[in-house]
């Protein structure tokens, strides 16, 4: 990498309208203000997937793209923005630092010459095709990405998968005040070195943020920033210190166990940070509970305290909310909220005790027939109307409206009437006004309220490829180790063990220089999980692809490795074969093996050497990886193989840790099989979703018990390696399953004999092929039957 600034690649393309200059804003302890920005101003955006590019490499015509599609990407870009706590920023024509630049205009440029170059790079040569020198100044000063540009894109960038995190770090920088934008159908260009707004700050910056966060926010890698208390950008000993920092994480009072790193930091770029991963997936999904992450980084030097903490809450933005009836928040006898209506929309019907507006929807669940009281007398500051209801969601009775309460003034107080059952409330702002309110609840309930909650993790999180990704070369760790990979159907299996096979003199010196590429021929095909080659292109960056379209990129990311559009493996690394006095890149074969070699090559602007090989079997399928003594300088390192995109990300995977013993590829990409519950209430149905089994699973199980199993009991000696039983199997039904899910309807009856009764249950779902037994298991759900 020649520049402070990463680069992504990735892939696939998806983008609302909001004036290009406008600022968007969310109090994200506000759960229903942050449902709404996801719902109503996120989605939208982010769906748009128009691009309308009139450019083409034929003529070098950079062109234009749709002013919607802009303006949406601006919008994503911004929501996230806001979600921080940060300003808006627009799009325009900044004059870019360290280097000048005309902003949108050159990005535009800058585009084009990717797209035509086909791969990312911070700095293309003066002979490729579409060269500006405009053009190439803004791709030293931008994030890039390719295939998921626009709205999209700006979601992978923020996501930035588990290496430095710059892209996210940049985008997410406090100070910044104009951006620009280019993007062709397939690469963008994203401005972000422009110059900053001034002052001093204080505040730290976080990923996923403080408050209430949607999961479909919360991504592989955490991260936490915090400027220093001397702010020199040019002097990264003035910038927070995170040698000594801890991160500890905790859901319900349990610490989770994670992984930290320190991402690497650039001089005038971004405030320092920590980063973290969890070593086991975070149940979430469709219809989970909102679940509280507590975290707190302590012992951070040179900043203005030394230890942070804060609340990041999970929840399911996705359907109903409690701004309409069908998403009612069920309320208890006692202090309900803290609520706020303040982005709240006007439903109907019609008040009919005074002009109420922007209003909320709640649930009580009275046990028998008597007297409902709701207040906000005291605990709101705003002009409140309240309404109850009987009957069900579009077939709603009033039982009564209440203004202005005579003992509270221009607050509410409502008694009505009541039968056992379900009773609907709402409360909304006099004449459009709103605020932060609570609710105090007085009524027939006779009982607790009904809670569902997730615990443990089903099988299995797999992916088609793997890597560990070593953040600095120092880190570096496989010298003169061996990692086979052994070809079984469509998937690998690593295992240590293979030999060195020096390159003879008759090996040919590849034509490569510095980040290029080239084609060599095998004396016969070469088979790979999906596929089979006769050529392979060779990277002087250290991958080895099965056919061309994965390009010369330089700095290795987790996000770029498992977006490659052909199938890869390597240690790719900032390799430089272009020094005469350096080693180069050799190409040989035997009857059946083909071998590359990196036979002492410079990194790149070092003249420190690494000597390195992959071998091709072509009998066997079998690819070797065999490092000899590796240079340690230069840029980052990642080792492994990608299959072609996508793949989920695993995370970093330890290596020389792993391969005395051996792992697997798997032939698709699995999510952990889940269960999903809504609130079990008496009087309600309740459902049970299986969610996450392979498309081809067509049936499934859901097992219900009265004794919970956690951490839950292995089932390796049944055939069901990983997997875990969390519940006793005292009921068990068939779930037909369509489609990856399924679900079970169970009518709860409405006897108050019930209450407080705690139930477990658990899904499975029949998948051969999947393990021994050809069975997944999900997390299991503890119930609270209640009110």
């Amino acid at each position: 990498m020649k520049h402070p600034t990463h680069f992504l690649l990735a892939l696939g393309s998806l983008a609302l309208a909001h004036d290009l200059s406008a600022q968007i804003t969310v109090n994200t302890s506000d759960r229903n203000a942050v449902v709404n920005l996801f719902n109503n101003v996120y989605t939208p955006a982010r769906n748009n997937s128009n691009h309308g590019w009139t450019g083409s490499t034929a003529g070098c015509a950079a062109g234009t793209v749709n002013a919607q599609f802009v303006t949406d990407s601006l919008t994503t870009l911004n929501v996230f923005r806001a979600m921080a706590g940060m300003p808006s920023v627009t799009f325009g024509n900044p004059r870019n630092f360290p280097t000048s630049g005309s902003g949108n205009v050159d990005c535009q440029q800058a585009a084009l010459m990717l797209h035509a170059a086909g791969f990312l790079s911070h700095n293309l040569p003066a002979n490729s095709p579409c060269f500006t020198a405009a053009g190439n100044a803004a791709l030293a000063t931008s994030n890039l990405s390719s295939g998921l540009v626009g709205p999209g894109g700006m979601e992978l960038l923020i996501d930035d998968g588990n290496g430095d995190l710059g892209h996210r770090r940049w985008m997410l920088h406090e100070p910044q005040q104009t951006m620009a934008m280019g993007s062709t159908s397939t690469y963008m260009a994203l401005a972000v070195m422009a110059p900053m707004a001034p002052g001093n700050r204080s505040r730290f910056t976080a990923w996923p943020p403080a408050g209430f966060v949607p999961h479909q926010w919360v991504y592989g890698s955490w991260s936490f920033a915090v400027p220093g208390v001397n702010q020199d950008p040019f002097n990264p000993q003035t910038q927070a210190n995170f040698a000594n920092a801890t991160v500890t994480v905790t859901r319900n009072g349990t610490p989770v166990p994670i992984t930290t790193r320190i991402p690497s930091q650039c001089i005038f770029c971004y405030d320092h940070a920590i980063a973290w991963t969890f070593n086991s997936p975070l149940p979430r999904g469709a219809g989970m509970s909102d679940t509280p992450y507590v975290v707190t980084i302590a012992n951070v030097g040179n900043t203005a305290q030394s230890t942070y903490t804060y609340t990041v809450t999970l929840i399911d933005a996705v359907g109903a909310t409690p701004d309409e009836c069908s998403g009612a928040n069920p309320i208890v006898d006692g202090l309900n909220g803290p609520f706020s209506n303040a982005n709240a929309t006007t439903s109907a019907p019609n008040w009919p005790c005074g002009p109420g507006s922007k209003d909320l929807w709640f649930t009580y669940q009275a046990s028998a027939a008597g007297s409902l009281t709701v207040s906000t007398c005291g605990l709101a500051a705003f002009d409140t109307v309240i309404e109850a209801f009987s009957g069900a969601c579009g077939n709603l009775q009033s039982l009564g409206c209440n203004d202005d309460s005579p003992t509270c003034n221009l607050q509410s107080s409502l008694t009505v009437p009541v039968t056992a059952g379900r009773v609907f409330v709402r409360v909304g702002g006099f004449n459009n006004t709103s605020g932060s309110f609570q609710l105090q609840v007085t009524g027939p309930q006779g009982g607790s309220p009904a809670t569902s909650t997730q615990y443990g993790a089903g099988c299995y999180l797999a992916s088609k490829s793997f890597y560990e990704l070593f953040g600095t070369a120092s880190a570096f760790d496989l010298d003169n180790l061996r990692m086979s990979l052994v070809r079984s159907g469509n998937i690998y299996i690593a295992q240590a063990g293979g030999v060195f096979v020096p390159p003879p003199v008759s090996a040919a010196i590849l034509p490569l220089g510095d980040d290029s590429v080239t084609t060599v021929t095998l004396n016969g095909p070469f088979s790979y999980p999906g596929g089979a080659t006769s050529t392979l292109e060779v990277c002087s960056n250290g991958f080895v692809s099965v056919a061309t379209g994965n390009g010369a990129p330089t700095t290795p990311t987790a996000a770029a490795w498992l977006a490659g559009t052909q199938p890869r493996w390597g240690t790719w690394h900032d390799f430089d074969p272009s020094p005469a006095a350096g080693g180069k890149v050799k190409f040989h074969q035997t009857a059946s093996v083909a071998y590359v070699t990196w036979d002492g090559v410079f990194d790149y602007n070092t003249t420190t050497p690494s000597t390195w090989q992959l071998q091709f079997d072509r009998a066997t399928g079998r690819v070797t990886y065999a490092w000899q003594t590796m240079s340690r300088q230069g840029n980052a390192f990642l080792v492994g193989y990608a299959a072609a995109a996508p793949s989920l990300d695993l995370g970093s995977r330890d290596l020389s840790a792993t391969l005395p013993a051996t792992f697997r590829t798997s032939e698709e990409n699995l999510q952990p099989l889940a269960l999903n519950t809504n609130l079990p209430v008496l009087g309600s149905t309740l459902a049970l979703t299986i969610t996450n089994a392979p498309t081809a699973s067509t049936l499934g199980a859901l097992v219900q018990g009265f004794v919970r199993h956690d951490p839950g009991l292995d089932l390796g000696a049944f055939g069901l390696a990983g997997c875990r039983q969390f519940v006793s199997a005292d009921v068990s039904t068939i779930v037909v399953l369509n489609g990856g899910q399924g679900a079970l309807q169970q009518s709860l009856p409405n006897v108050n004999a019930f209450l407080g009764m705690r139930l477990f249950a658990q899904g499975f779902a029949f998948a051969p092929g999947a393990n021994a037994a050809g069975v997944l298991t999900s997390n299991g759900v503890a119930l609270v039957l209640g009110r």
